[in-house]
């Protein structure tokens, strides 16, 4: 009998081993049902969901052990590493513990692509929305979209658009149960960059406009310039869209903002200022008369253009009594004094100093003599008689007594008195 008793003994025990856990099993199962209604009666719905076999468990009930019992917390986990979360393997009934049980792939769907269009650069990220879309490859017309992404609810996705040519294009999601119907995705030309601006020269000319200008800059290619709001005439970019030569537009004085534009848009702005232009140069072409005493004070008139405002200069001595006509093509003038000889007669105004005309100052001749008094005022035939002779500019003289010359003949210095003699004559007065 003792030996009997130890066997029963054993036996007692492991049964008392062995029912707790299975009373817990099922517990966890009633749990289960509760949670996921749609199992009961499936092949879930039993100590398998969790167990290879009791009391070992599989990969899903080791999470759900290590969670806290909690299914819900292991949900998105893929516990068997089959490629599918926990909460799919459950809603398809197949084990979410045993990777050689999964669900028949699902056809993908989408439902959205946000944004909807993009360049024709590709490089746009989107996102899909859809369902099934575990393990997706996206393509855009054909061209595989790169820095595919799905969430663990296989509900989104988030990728990189390829490039491709304008239009629209349709967006499929591809997985092992099949390809989606699409979204419409739009590739667009992307506008060019645009246009800068970073020097103009010349950076100043006339308000007459029609300087010629270079400007330089970056992606010009195609572009208007504008000065101020006026447009540029001549324009004309290289081939490399760097730099444009253009013609200035007329505008008021003082500075205004260049700026060229493009498809791109318009660059920021440069200075270039306008200023008032001088007045033309003055020309001559003739003076009259062209000579005159080195005494100055000859009338004179000289012909030409632009003198309105004009000063003369002879020789590098100013005219005076300058008078300008309306028209500005005649000036009449006094000459100022100067040493004999030619000289060069110019015209200045604001806008600079014409060529010249040539004026010749000649010494005036003497002045005539004068003689007012002889003494004495007779003398005999033979002649040798000393006389003075007074009068003005006498300088020089010589003296003749009815057609005959006198001897020793001598001017005071100041040109009033001669003294001199005789030459013999007959008898008369002479």
């Amino acid at each position: 009998m003792k030996i009997l008793r130890i066997p029963l003994l054993f036996i007692m025990v492991n049964l008392m081993l062995i029912v707790p856990e299975a009373g817990a099993v099922s517990s966890y199962s009633s749990s289960a049902r509760a949670k996921y209604p749609s199992i009961t009666g499936t092949k879930l719905d039993s100590c398998t969901l969790c167990h290879t076999a009791v009391p070992t468990r599989n990969a899903y009930g080791t999470a759900y052990a290590n969670n806290s019992r909690n299914f819900a917390a292991i949900e998105n986990l893929d516990s068997d590493g089959d490629g599918f979360s926990n909460l799919v393997e459950i809603n398809a009934l197949t084990y979410p513990g045993n990777s050689a049980d999964k669900p028949a792939p699902a056809t993908p769907a989408l439902t959205t692509i946000a944004p909807n269009s993009g360049t024709t650069a590709g490089g746009t990220a989107v996102t899909l929305t859809g369902t099934n879309l575990a393990g997706a490859s996206v393509s855009f017309g054909g061209t595989a979209a790169t820095g595919v992404s799905v969430n663990g609810a296989g509900t989104q996705i988030t990728a990189t658009t390829p490039a491709h040519a304008a239009g629209a294009v349709n967006v499929t999601a591809t997985t092992a149960g099949g390809t989606s119907g699409s979204v419409t995705y739009t590739y667009v030309t992307p506008p060019p960059p645009a246009p800068t601006l970073s020097s103009i020269t010349p950076n100043s000319g006339t308000t007459a406009g029609g300087t010629a200008v270079t400007l330089t800059g970056t992606n010009l290619a195609g572009a208007s310039v504008s000065f101020g709001g006026t447009a540029a005439t001549g324009v004309a970019v290289n081939g490399a869209g760097t730099q444009i030569t253009a013609t200035t537009p007329a505008r008021a004085a003082g500075a205004v903002n260049v700026t060229a534009t493009t498809a791109g848009g318009t660059s920021g702005s440069v200075t270039y200022t306008y200023v008032t232009p001088p007045p033309p140069a003055p020309t001559l072409s003739s003076i009259t008369p062209n000579s005159g005493t080195t005494a100055g004070g000859t009338a004179v008139t000289l012909t030409g253009t632009n003198l309105a405002g004009a000063s003369v200069s002879f020789g590098g001595t100013a005219a005076t009594g300058v008078a300008v006509n309306g028209a500005g093509t005649q000036i009449t003038a006094t000459t100022p004094a100067h040493a004999a000889g030619a000289v060069n007669v110019t015209a200045t105004t604001a806008g600079g100093t014409s060529s010249s005309v040539t004026y010749t100052y000649v010494a005036p001749p003497p002045a005539a003599p004068t003689l007012s008094s002889i003494t004495p005022t007779s003398g005999t035939t033979a002649g040798g008689t000393a006389v003075t002779l007074a009068g003005t500019n006498l300088a020089g003289a010589s003296v003749s007594f009815g057609g005959t010359a006198a001897t020793n003949v001598v001017v005071n210095g100041a040109g009033t008195q001669i003294t001199a003699t005789t030459p013999a004559r007959a008898a008369g007065a002479v």
